[in-house]
């Protein structure tokens, strides 16, 4: 099956909240950018769907979240 590989590199953004809370300010935000490696890459290859007017299509990323290692730890 055909494939294509996304950019290699995943930015985070990251909200706090603080200013809002307490000053009642808008929230400053700042970002993360993370190199992904081959392996990594290969995970989220895109899965080719169909060729139409000579244009291939392939699946798209939808949605990304983190998930911490155990909801349990605090």
């Amino acid at each position: 099956m055909k494939s294509k590989l996304p950019g290699n590199k995943l930015t985070v953004i990251i909200r706090n909240d603080a200013p809002v809370i307490y000053c009642n300010d808008a929230p400053n935000y700042r970002s993360v950018t993370i190199e992904l490696t081959n392996e990594q890459l290969q995970k989220l290859a895109l899965r080719w769907i169909e060729t139409s007017g000579g244009c291939e299509h392939y699946e798209t990323i939808s949605k990304c979240f983190i998930e911490p290692d155990d909801y349990d730890e605090k």
